[in-house]
């Protein structure tokens, strides 16, 4: 007679993979404060690197560093099957890049346990001069924000980074939420990963950290790094095959000291600033973006877009937007 008892239902394994310039750097600082709580209540955020509050280490870019990868990826399974714990939550941006490879070693691992994926993204509009700004302050420069877009726009269409992850967990698995201005991203993030207890676990925790710098003092750092970038490195970034950014090798204590000068004034003498792309950029990020948005609306947030589709933010109302800090419904 065929045994009736009910099998034992999956762990759960929450996989956050950015964007990065979306809050996650907030929301990785938030789980770390909050990591014995969330243990409390069953949610196990595994150290990775006692100095760190990411698992970039599980989503290494450089293919030479898979069997490294895959050990610490049995580490932190093991250490959460120990942990009585019935959720896994792991956070790293790099995980949106990582080679079919590492993803397909990551499937195998995670073959046993229930997986959602949790995404949470900006309009490219405000998305992409953040992290256009954010490459310049790490050192990767290039000749303009026009030459970073026109050689990096194919890599941000969301849902052909979603793709291979809906292929492999279903698109029902993908959580997703929209980051407005204003928004807690820590916040959205609770929102597609449940709510309720995770939402209550951290409040109060968004605490911003990892600065911008004001638009009209990036030229500045192009400056510096004009003068003493004498090394050209490639990426091993999705379609970064085709473009040979430059990395300033000389005088990095001095270029440290002037990036955290220029983060200070961000709020300072010369304030936040805001970005100005021009009329011919903004068309073309439209035309770019638009379709894709669409179709990333109605897929992984199943709702209908309402003007956050058309690739700037001119149209949205920062004061009365209907689709501030939408989140996928739960499944």
């Amino acid at each position: 007679m065929k045994d009736q008892t009910p099998s034992p239902e999956k762990k759960r394994v929450l996989i956050h993979i950015g964007m990065g310039r979306c809050g996650s750097s907030s929301i990785q600082r938030a789980l770390k404060i909050k990591r014995a709580e969330l243990s409390a209540h069953g949610i196990h955020y595994p150290e990775t690197n006692p100095a760190g509050d990411a698992h970039h280490l599980l989503g290494l870019l450089a293919d030479d560093k898979f069997a490294e990868v895959e050990l610490r990826w049995s580490s932190v399974l093991d250490g959460f099957e120990k942990s009585g714990c019935t959720t896994l939550l792991v956070s790293s941006e790099s995980f949106i890049g990582i080679s079919d490879r590492l993803f397909e070693s990551i499937r195998r691992l995670l073959s046993g346990y229930s997986v959602e994926v949790v995404f949470i993204v900006r309009n490219q509009r405000e998305l992409l001069p953040s992290i256009y700004a954010q490459w310049i302050k790490e050192g990767i420069a290039f000749r303009s924000f026009e030459h970073f877009y026109k050689v990096t726009k194919q890599e941000w269409h969301f849902t052909r980074i979603l793709e291979r992850w809906s292929e492999a967990y279903g698109a029902e698995n993908m959580k997703c939420g929209v980051l407005r201005p204003g928004a807690d991203a820590v916040q959205i993030f609770a929102e597609c990963c449940g709510g309720g207890e995770m939402g209550e676990m951290l409040k109060s925790t968004n605490i911003r950290i990892n600065a911008g710098i004001n638009p009209s003092l990036l030229s500045l750092l192009a400056l510096f790094d004009r003068f003493n970038s004498r090394n050209k490195i490639g990426s091993v970034f999705p379609g970064w095959n085709r473009i040979k950014p430059s990395r300033p090798d000389r005088n990095s204590g001095l270029r440290a000291r002037l990036v955290e000068f220029l983060e200070k004034q961000t709020n300072g003498w010369f304030g936040k600033g805001r970005w100005d792309l021009g009329g011919v950029v903004e068309e073309q990020m439209a035309l770019e973006y638009g379709g894709s948005n669409k179709e990333f609306y109605s897929k992984y947030l199943r709702q209908e877009p309402q003007g956050w589709t058309d690739g700037a933010t001119r149209k949205c109302s920062d004061t009365a937007d209907p689709c501030r800090g939408h989140v996928s419904p739960r499944v």
